[in-house]
């Protein structure tokens, strides 16, 4: 996760899970951004050759600044480890998720396109500018004993 000043977030929740937002508990903090990493090498080779049919995402979000849930703003990023300071990202969809909720999340085919052609190598958490509490919140990462992020990219292949 980063702070909205750029820089990496290296203690407190920030360095464990995938934060977004802004949280009037710490000003500080700014708008919050992260990105989540998938093995993209090996998705882009699994998916050689083939026509992506569906895609889904499975995300958990444990806290949300509202005890109702919030809004996660999910973004794409081609990045293979996380840059040293704030990713650039591609807005996808705002998604409505309810405190400590999992959802599987289906997206377009550009989704799987984008792995399979090396644009895409997982996705991420951005406000994009906006102080609304309603998207303050974070994602269970993979480093986390809680449900863990997945992806699942149906596909066809003529052999």
């Amino acid at each position: 996760s980063y702070l909205g000043n750029g820089s990496q977030i290296t203690s407190g929740p920030g360095a464990t899970y995938a934060m977004q937002g802004y949280t009037p508990h710490y000003p500080a903090g700014g708008q919050q951004k992260s990105i989540l990493l998938f093995p993209a090498g090996g998705i882009k080779t699994a998916l050689a050759g083939a026509t992506i049919n569906n895609v889904r995402l499975r995300l958990t979000t444990p806290h949300w600044h509202s005890s109702a849930g919030g809004t996660a703003r999910i973004h794409t990023h081609n990045y293979a480890s996380a840059p040293g300071s704030s990713p650039t990202q591609t807005f996808r969809a705002d998604v409505d998720f309810g405190r400590g909720q999992t959802r599987w999340i289906r997206f377009g085919s550009y989704l799987g396109d984008g792995f399979r052609d090396g644009t895409i190598a997982g996705v991420g958490f951005d406000t994009q500018g906006s102080a609304s509490t309603q998207y303050y919140g974070y994602v269970t990462p993979a480093g986390a004993n809680d449900v863990r992020p997945a992806i699942e990219i149906t596909f066809t292949r003529m052999e």
